[in-house]
């Protein structure tokens, strides 16, 4: 199974529920699943986030686990996306476009 958030939202018919689904690799979706035998490959997406999104697969780099040492000798456990990630990413990028928030609306 691939690493993702799955929150069932409501039970459907035939054992599935309606959930939605993300990851550091998958935009946030609405899809039909099996919640108890969560298997990505199996989800139908219900809102197609991907056809609502101009990114590819290659746009979003998976969340690596990294360790460190706190100052009190506590070892500390993360996931995310590390700086070594997003420069393997723009690596294979030959452009680089920043993001900006929306322009708000004008009245």
């Amino acid at each position: 199974m691939t690493a993702g958030a799955l929150i069932p939202q409501a039970p459907v018919s035939g054992g599935r529920w309606l959930a939605t689904y993300y990851s550091s690799t998958q935009p946030t979706d609405l899809v039909l699943c099996d919640p108890f035998h969560p298997d990505p490959q199996t989800f139908i997406s219900v809102a197609r986030g991907w056809d609502k999104v101009r990114l590819t697969r290659d746009d979003l780099t998976p969340a690596e686990d990294f360790r460190w040492t706190s100052v009190d000798g506590l070892e500390i456990r993360s996931a995310g996306c590390t700086a070594h990630a997003r420069l393997r990413r723009a690596a294979r990028s030959s452009t680089f476009t920043a993001a900006r928030p929306p322009t708000p609306p004008t009245a």
